[in-house]
């Protein structure tokens, strides 16, 4: 079924394109900003999303102008329900012979013939259950399970997650390829003639404190509200907080815990910004923070080392696998640690610097062409799996033998 010389056609799922600023869409961007690596013929995305059209998938045309765009507008329950119902049913009814199916976000679709490679960002809704409401922890209850079982190969952006999906359902680590994200290539330490405009449309002064992200139930907002109002270094409490990301859920919450410690006047919100703002954001940062519970990754950190900003974070296994040493570590729920952390950092600017220049250079193997070879591989395996062993096989390899 594949194409001359061994060429793929590959389905791919964009739906997280018509979500918006979220770090899966960052996903889809970069896999597709690296194409070339991905060797293949031709793609074809699919969308799963009621809405009729969105900036995110006219950004997918323009970038890649062969993608050919398939849109449905049928419930994910209901397609479901239609697989189940019909064997012989499966993703090529909508999209045509494929050769690899990549399901970018946690489901992936029955198909007959196609390979299937399902990214897993994270089983937070497992691992921390206070991460989910109750409705979308059922509803991944109910269908990810599936999802695992179709998948010939499974990608995990870190070793973390490969294990936490190990412990919570016992999948079989030779079916994983660990697939690190990269960085775009406008995210680097070098001011440009804009920095300087963005910074003054946004309102603000170089040196403060920056949480880019979604407010949602994970991220550990009440240690960063408690942690920012305590700080106690007079040079620390000048620099506001300024919170950069869509509403998740949570921001209520923020905002709240904030009003408690009387630091809510020192929070400055700019909501979701265009990409081309990120980058002198990121530059104009005196500290960089992110607090979370659960992660698969932690895309913002990377991004804010890729700038030579130095970083705050939690101290959980993900993190600390992408940050290692570059970043400063405290642990989730300790306000009083990540209060000293930012009064050390913002105090000392010898270990400031050396934080950022760490960082940076850790960040330089992360690219969207590294992610993609590696993708490639996956889509390789399945593809051999597929044939040769049957859709469910396990092979022996380890995570580690794995990540390149």
């Amino acid at each position: 079924m594949t194409a001359p010389a061994d060429r793929i056609r590959l389905g791919l799922d964009l739906t997280p394109l018509a979500r918006g600023a979220t770090g899966l869409a960052t996903y889809v961007r970069g896999l597709l900003s690296a194409r070339a690596q991905l060797d293949v013929d031709a793609i074809v995305g699919f969308v799963n999303r009621p809405s009729i059209g969105s900036v995110e998938l006219d950004l997918a045309a323009r970038l890649e102008r062969d993608v050919r765009i398939v849109h449905s507008r049928v419930p994910r329950s209901w397609l479901e329900r239609w697989w189940r119902a019909r064997p012989k049913a499966g993703i090529e009814d909508w999209l045509g012979p494929v050769d690899v199916f990549h399901a970018s976000d946690l489901l992936a679709p029955a198909a007959r013939a196609a390979a299937i490679v399902l990214t897993v960002q994270d089983v937070a809704w497992r691992t921390d259950p206070s991460s989910a409401t109750e409705h979308t922890a059922a509803w991944l209850e109910h269908w990810f399970e599936t999802s695992l079982t179709r998948a010939d190969v499974v990608i995990c952006p870190s070793r973390a997650t490969a294990h936490e999906l190990e412990r919570a359902f016992g999948l079989d680590l030779g079916r994983v390829h660990v697939v690190p994200h990269g960085v775009s290539g406008e995210l680097t330490p070098d001011r440009t003639d804009r920095d300087a405009s963005v910074l003054e449309r946004h309102g603000l002064r170089p040196g403060y404190l920056l949480w880019v992200g979604a407010l949602d139930r994970r991220k550990d907002l009440t240690t960063l509200a408690e942690g920012f109002a305590r700080i106690a270094d007079s040079a620390a409490r000048n620099a506001p907080l300024v919170v950069v990301g869509p509403d998740g859920g949570a921001e209520r919450a923020l905002r709240s815990a904030l009003r408690r410690h009387h630091a809510d006047d020192r929070m400055i919100r700019l909501g979701a910004v265009p990409a081309p703002d990120l980058a002198p954001l990121y530059r104009g940062a005196g500290l960089a923070l992110y607090l979370s519970r659960a992660e698969g990754f932690g895309l913002p950190v990377l991004e804010a080392m890729a700038c030579g900003t130095p970083v705050v974070a939690s101290r959980i296994a993900a993190l600390e696998e992408v940050a290692g040493e570059s970043a400063l570590l405290v642990p989730p729920g300790d306000a009083q640690a990540l209060a000293d952390a930012i009064g050390f950092l913002l105090g000392d600017a010898r270990e400031c610097q050396r934080r950022g220049a760490s960082g940076l250079e850790r960040s330089r193997s992360y690219t969207w062409e590294r992610c993609a070879r590696l993708t490639a591989m996956a889509y390789r395996e399945a593809l051999g799996r597929r044939r040769s062993r049957g859709r469910y096989a396990a092979a022996t390899p380890s995570v580690g033998a794995r990540e390149t």
